[in-house]
């Protein structure tokens, strides 16, 4: 499962497809299983993470401060508020540096109608980076085997998320197989990825514009009280992460769920149905999808705002 909230045209079309057979929507987290339960008129989700390669050694030799984002550039993954705040940080805690690797990623601008547009965002972030003085480096976007590098020479991995399909975070994953301490927000699938005490959460609220932010105080506090690396990796992280993601065990759960032989298709919700009629509703000229939560004036912003938080209470 994937992009049910994005891809809403597809997901109505496939409801006459798969009416009446037994299905089984393999979701990668609890907030994902919730929130897809949540879509449909009976229980037909199922809880199957990504499997994910391990690079986990008994050691890792890293004593500095180095923290790595890796992913889309967008507003939702709220990346220049990560460089703001760092570059606070920074001037109080000296030895600290920054990575982002990804690329730039427009689609949630126009979904969000959050007012931002790609070129103001690229601006800012290019901006930020050369006022940090050489401690945030951009690496652009890097190929899997150039990543984990990057991870490798990295003691904490950032992701302050928000955004609306963060249903697992594959590249939080792969951090925590090369052995990265967590920063990351208490939404989504993030929640699912909680490593024995190598994780620090921020916890996330709704802002007045009806959009979930990160508490960037508490970022700026993890920052802060951040160590680097004991050059012992704990045990217990290697068997969490062993348990969870090892090709071994996905296909064993998967095995275990073919054989289950799934749940009858009984249709989508009326909330699913309410979201959609919302997202097919064009806001302007030329434009090929709505903004399902981009109120048009103060009146209609209380009846979005409880839309949002119905759609995404499970990612809370």
């Amino acid at each position: 499962m994937g992009d049910m909230t994005i891809e809403v045209q597809r997901w109505v079309k496939l409801d006459r497809v798969l009416r009446d057979y037994r299905v089984s929507f393999l979701c990668a987290s609890n907030a994902q299983l919730k929130q897809v339960n949540s879509f449909t008129n009976n229980k037909t989700a199922v809880l199957c993470e990504y499997p994910v390669e391990s690079e986990l050694k008994e050691t890792k030799n890293n004593d500095s401060l180095q923290f790595v984002y890796a992913g889309r550039i967008t507003p939702q993954k709220n990346i220049n508020k990560l460089l703001r705040v760092f570059i606070k940080a920074s001037k109080v805690k000296k030895g600290m540096k920054l990575s982002i690797a990804g690329e730039f990623h427009p689609r949630t601008y126009p979904f969000y109608g959050s007012g931002e547009d790609d070129k103001d965002y690229k601006e800012e972030f290019y901006e930020l980076v050369k006022s940090s003085n050489g401690l945030i480096k951009y690496h652009g976007n890097l190929s899997q085997k150039d990543l984990f590098q990057l991870f490798l020479k990295s003691s904490h991995l950032i992701n302050i998320s928000t955004y609306m399909d963060e249903d697992f975070s594959i590249v939080t994953a792969q951090a925590m197989a090369c052995g990265l301490k967590l920063i990351t927000t208490d939404w989504g699938g993030l929640k699912d990825h909680n490593p024995p005490n190598s994780r620090q959460t921020i916890p996330v609220f709704m802002s007045d514009n009806n959009l979930y932010q990160p508490d960037l105080s508490e970022l700026f506090k993890a920052l802060i009280l951040a160590t680097p690396q004991t050059p012992q990796i704990s045990q217990d992280v290697i068997s969490y992460f062993e348990n969870k993601y090892s090709i071994q065990k996905v296909s064993q759960k998967l095995s275990e769920i073919i054989n289950t032989n799934g749940q009858k298709y009984c249709g989508q919700s009326d909330l699913f149905l309410e979201y959609a009629k919302k997202y097919n509703k064009p806001r302007f000229e030329n434009q090929v999808i709505g903004c399902p939560f981009l109120a048009a004036n103060e009146q209609e912003k209380n009846s979005v705002r409880n839309l949002v938080e119905r759609i995404y209470n499970t990612y809370m």
